[in-house]
């Protein structure tokens, strides 16, 4: 068995030198043309130093999302709380976190709203400070719904002594008969925040990411976000809790029905004393600085990619992907038993990058393989990832089956969600067809290392993913990065499994040509060069933007011809945030006679679009909410069923040879 351990950066250098060194070579090269890929930032291989620990604390706690393939229930003693016609019955008595089994109490309401979630006495049994104090909430609010969370601090049957929290863009700290609200979070595509005054609404670190404090010190009220003091006002005396008082968590999300309380609320601190705008901001610019660099738990060693990433997985290879909080040493081991017998290994030096990459190879094709990475963590420390389960790529001939998904943007939740039900389904990879992140560009890895990777993680390690360049991450330095499908010359690739090829493409023609004007035109020669020398007996493309002529007429110009000429028989597509499923189609029409069929798969996690309110011959069928393709390939037919988040089937289909 050859093996293979090589960065991308050496290997690109590797043959930078060869280059040089051959004056041959160097005659009849071509001028590479401009590389696609930012420059990485100073930071990109910088950790992150712990969270800063401050005098008074009187507890500090952080909640991790249950975004894992093996869903646990009610984590956190997070409970969903009854609807109206459960209230009373023996079913709420079952329900953990609520008080005594009781109906809904009013202090429950959130700023209008019955709450929906709550995590039941966060205190365990420690007093609330009767005197000044501090509190703070570490949020991540990315959507376009109307969600809010706050911590209660009441006793049952009783007015709150206080309460602290946000509702859609509203910041509120209410303490005894007082009260302080102020419009404050910018909440992605909110119209109603339009009109606002300038700088009333304001972005989070990496846009999303949001700090907001209340301090209550005997004589003011002042409310904070990211360290910046946004309003005060004067305040009652010190308020005593009375006795039996606790301190819950509770959020408000019926317009989200799959979110829960660490979805959004990240960590949430209380402090006996006044804590003071330095120190406030302190605590911001360390959480800011770890979003920067991608490190979601700066207080310990561990992954940030979240798991290793199976990558460019063939017949006869495997790589494997992965990203730590600083540059640590690791082993990696594969075998064809879980028990790991007999397995192969390598070790891997810390070096100066948190990024490594192995390439295992000499492996059989259409058998099952297990690996697991260790990471060094300290003296004769390790912490194992895995094993974990793959299958090499078919030989021809055998059965095929994969998944695709698109717009996984703005809903780490919903990501992980259509993880477990894809991952339920067995496929031998997934294709996600762009808009991986919702803006992942050069200055917000969090929606990488926080959201994407936090979702999909678990998934990504055992299932190879074919990433498509989308509008959200076209500068593409973080898409890169994490994949290693595509090189920094290009955005475009193929990708060979059993008898079927999948075609990627990049859609993201208007940004290309401003950069290299000869893009287009280099990328429609190769698309068709790859076409022609294909002998797969089925052909898969999938690129971001959808072909259809009235709404993106370059893809169509690019593309389409020579998908109809060549035999592509699917077209996977995404953008707009809905479901579409054309007829065959020849020449932008509907075509018995057979001709590429055209999926839209927009529904991975985006603000969902409408639907096409008028008739359309081409369309044969839409759907307007959260789901994922399963296709399957044996022989000279293929099926494909598209499946909304419950796993339901809303839409099937066959193409025959």
């Amino acid at each position: 068995m050859i093996l293979q351990v090589a960065p991308r950066i050496a290997v690109i250098g590797l043959l930078a030198c060869l280059t040089i060194s051959s004056p041959s070579l160097a005659q009849t090269n071509p001028t590479p043309p401009p590389s696609l890929r930012a420059a990485l930032p100073d930071n990109a291989e910088a950790s992150a130093d712990p969270l800063p620990l401050l005098e008074g604390e009187v507890f500090s706690r952080s909640f991790v999302p249950d975004w894992s393939l093996i869903p646990t229930t009610q984590t956190d003693r997070q409970a969903a709380l009854p609807s109206a016609g459960e209230i009373g019955t023996a079913k709420t008595s079952t329900r953990r976190g609520l008080r005594d089994g009781d109906a809904l109490p009013s202090v429950r309401q959130w700023m209008g709203s019955p709450a929906s979630h709550e995590i039941h006495d966060l205190l365990e049994g420690r007093r609330l400070p009767s005197g000044p104090f501090t509190a703070e909430i570490w949020l991540s609010y990315h959507g376009d719904k109307a969600v809010g969370a706050a911590l209660i601090a009441a006793a049952p049957g009783q007015a709150p002594v206080w309460r602290f929290g946000f509702n859609e863009g509203v910041v509120l700290f209410e303490a005894g008969a007082a009260a302080l609200a102020r419009p404050v979070i910018e909440v992605k595509a909110s119209r109603w925040q339009a009109n606002a005054p300038q700088g009333t609404y304001r972005r989070g670190a990496s846009r999303y990411w949001h700090q907001i404090t209340a301090v209550h010190d005997g004589r003011q009220m002042i409310l904070f976000h990211n360290g910046v003091e946004v309003a005060h006002q004067a305040a009652r005396a010190n308020i005593g809790p009375s006795a039996g008082t606790s301190l819950d968590l509770v959020g408000q999300f019926s317009r989200e029905p799959l979110m829960t309380l660490p979805d959004v609320v990240k960590a949430v601190s209380l402090y006996s004393r006044a804590l003071s705008q330095p120190e406030i901001a302190a605590r911001f610019e360390s959480r800011a600085t770890a979003l920067s660099r991608g490190v979601p738990q700066p207080d310990q060693p561990h992954m940030t990619s979240h798991g290793p990433l199976l990558q460019q997985v063939t017949g006869t290879s495997a790589g494997v992907l992965w990203e730590t909080d600083r540059p640590r040493a690791a082993a990696l081991s594969w075998a064809r038993t879980a028990d790991m017998k007999d397995a192969q290994s390598l070790t891997l030096p810390a070096g100066t990058s948190r990024l490594k990459e192995a390439v295992m190879t000499g492996l059989e094709p259409g058998q099952r393989y297990f690996y697991r990475v260790s990471v060094v963590t300290g003296p004769d420390q390790m912490r194992p990832y895995g094993p974990f389960a793959f299958n090499t790529a078919p030989p021809a001939g055998a059965p095929i089956v994969f998944s695709a998904i698109s717009d996984t943007e703005a809903r780490p939740h919903i990501n992980a969600h259509l993880a477990r039900k894809i991952h339920a389904e067995t496929p031998q990879f997934l294709i996600n067809v762009g808009d991986l992140t919702d803006g992942g560009k050069l200055n917000q890895r969090a929606e990488w290392t926080h959201e994407y990777l936090a979702a999909m993680g678990d998934f990504m390690a055992s299932t190879p993913v074919l990433p498509v360049m989308g509008n959200g991450e076209d500068d593409f330095v973080w898409f890169d990065r994490y994949h290693a499908y595509v090189a920094p010359e290009t955005s475009y690739y193929t990708h060979r499994h059993g008898d079927l090829e999948v075609f990627v493409l990049d859609s993201n023609l208007e940004v290309r040509d401003r950069a290299d004007p000869d893009f287009r035109a280099r990328q429609r020669a190769w698309f068709e060069s790859a076409l022609k020398t294909s002998t797969a007996k089925w052909k898969v493309a999938a690129f971001h933007h959808p072909a259809w002529t009235e709404l993106n007429p370059k893809p169509a110009a690019d593309f389409l011809t020579l998908m109809e000429t060549y035999g592509v028989d699917l077209v996977l597509t995404g953008h707009h945030h809905h479901y579409l499923r054309s007829w065959p189609l020849t020449a932008n029409r509907p075509n018995a006679s057979g001709g590429p069929v055209h999926v839209q798969l927009g529904n991975g996690g985006g603000n969902v679009s409408s639907r096409p309110l008028t008739h359309d011959t081409r369309f044969a069928r839409t759907y307007q909410g959260f789901g994922y393709l399963m296709v399957q390939i044996f022989g000279d037919e293929m099926q494909i069923t598209m499946h909304d988040h419950s796993g339901a089937v809303r839409d099937t289909f066959e193409v025959e040879k």
